[in-house]
């Protein structure tokens, strides 16, 4: 596509954007909100996947954001995998190179721990959600965003082959192919959810289902089909069928049992249209 037919594309999809899916959004923004409003001044904070950056690139104004969430934590401790993510992470906290489910930090260590569009990626997320049980100081909070497996482009993703899959993920978000991993969705239902911070132990505090910016926006007319869709989800019957789910658990403080995870209502309520964070995307 030339440039020109790009832009007019480009063009096309905002006006498209504007009129059927008004005020929305990207997900992002909703869940740095919630990281705003959970973050307390001194807590000891873990981010799971901290990978190359706390905050997407496109984000307006990202340095300065990371910055403020960095500055405002006593201390923040990231972990990750990939060993080339954590060499170009170059925020001022303290890194670890391995896994979500064997931290190497003492038990009741943290106020809050974060995981940002990395649970899908797990093999064994409930071990990662006992991980974190362990990790957590009574009454501390684990905050996580991810895709909800019954959106319905999630869920043909999910039946596509995993190379095929990181191929076409990589080329519909523009994103390097470093920045690509493999998912499991093990994690990716409301359901699954609630059972599995049960037997770890946590109490589901909220669990926010809202819409995100289509994927489908370089497959030309395709996209006004995502965008009827997004639009669809938005009403209260259909939130269940949002793209994203931004999740708080609280691990129970002192005698207090963990709640049975099937029976905690969740927050349903219209996704965010406004944001702190800058501009939509």
């Amino acid at each position: 596509m030339s440039q020109s037919a790009s832009l007019q594309h480009e063009a096309w999809y905002w006006r498209l954007r504007r009129r059927i899916t008004p005020g929305l959004r990207n997900a992002q923004y909703a869940y740095f909100n919630k990281l705003d409003s959970l973050l307390q001044k001194e807590d000891r904070w873990l981010d799971l996947g901290c990978g190359r950056r706390i905050t997407p690139a496109w984000l307006r104004d990202r340095a300065a954001r990371e910055d403020e969430f960095v500055q405002r934590a006593s201390e923040v401790v990231g972990i990750d995998p990939d060993e080339n993510a954590i060499a170009e992470n170059l925020l001022p906290i303290r890194k670890h190179q391995g896994f979500a489910d064997d931290v190497p930090e003492p038990d009741s260590a943290f106020d809050l721990i974060t995981a940002n569009m990395v649970f899908e990626h797990m093999d064994s997320p409930d071990a990662v959600l006992c991980e974190s049980t362990r990790l957590l100081k009574p009454g501390g909070l684990l905050l996580f965003h991810t895709p909800n497996v019954w959106y319905p482009i999630t869920l043909l993703a999910a039946c596509v082959p995993g190379v095929l899959r990181n191929r076409v993920t990589a080329w519909l978000e523009k994103r390097p192919a470093k920045e690509i991993y493999p998912t499991h969705y093990r994690l990716n239902s409301e359901r699954a959810i609630r059972r599995a911070a049960y037997h770890a132990g946590l109490n589901v505090e909220s669990i926010l289902q809202t819409a995100d910016s289509p994927e489908t926006v370089r497959l030309g007319p395709f996209v006004a089909i995502e965008l009827l869709l997004i639009a669809l989800t938005r009403q209260a019957s259909f939130a269940a069928l949002r793209s994203n789910l931004i999740v708080t658990l609280r691990k129970p403080a002192g005698t207090e049992l963990a709640a049975d995870g099937m029976n905690v209502a969740a927050d349903t309520s219209k996704p965010v249209t406004g944001q702190a964070y800058g501009a939509a995307a």
